[in-house]
């Protein structure tokens, strides 16, 4: 049966154009970046807009959803990063510290931190104290592409510098230098099993790269 036939999926329309997407781990709630200067949150099976998250005065590129279910981060051209309370939408901290546009953010696995990435310096920012906690220095440029392991312990980022580099997401010490691609990495993930990577980058290839043992 051909996507024609199926029964048409649901339709999530915004203002401008969308930047940033995370689906929540149960697979209900999607949350979107826009470059109206907002973040929403959607209910996936009726399309509803369940909160809007104001407060960027800049495109939005990046949201995440807290493993604990209370929190989102977003982060964008404004170079802040915000968390809000995900059911109420209360903004929570905001942080500015960075020195360019933020391309992405993670939580941590204990949800009390949150990493930043865009330019030159990955930053883990402590939600509760409200200041930078850390900072993982080694990119010679602006670092677009960032992802965690699934369980939360590495860190893997890609820079303009066409480098990978793997850290301790504990201690932001750097565990690893991957060479290869041409480019700038534009985007990475990590397998589920947490063994492998890909990688995708303006030298117009992909590469999948299996990870050194623990």
């Amino acid at each position: 049966m051909g996507l024609q036939d199926r029964q048409r999926a649901q339709r999530f329309t915004h203002s401008l154009d969308v930047n940033g997407l995370a689906l929540s781990r149960d697979g209900n709630r999607l949350l979107v970046a826009c470059d109206d200067k907002n973040a929403y949150l959607w209910n996936v099976s009726t399309a509803a807009e369940i909160h809007r998250y104001p407060g960027h005065t800049n495109f939005v590129y990046a949201v995440a959803f807290a493993p604990d279910g209370k929190h989102i981060a977003t982060g964008g051209v404004d170079r802040t990063v915000r968390v809000f309370e995900l059911g109420t939408g209360q903004l929570v901290r905001a942080f500015d510290s960075q020195s360019n546009s933020i391309t992405n953010v993670a939580f941590t696995s204990d949800s009390k931190f949150v990493f930043s990435s865009g330019d030159n310096i990955i930053h883990l920012w402590d939600i509760a104290a409200g200041k930078e906690s850390r900072r993982f220095e080694g990119h010679s440029g602006p670092v677009p592409a960032m992802a965690l392991s699934p369980d939360g312990k590495r860190l893997i980022t890609g820079g303009d510098d066409k480098t990978i580099r793997m850290w301790d997401a504990a201690t932001g010490k750097e565990l690893y230098l991957l060479k290869g691609h041409t480019d700038t990495i534009t985007s990475l993930a990590y397998a589920h099993d947490g063994r492998r990577i890909v990688s995708g980058s303006l030298d117009r290839t992909v590469r999948v790269w299996g990870l050194p043992a623990r």
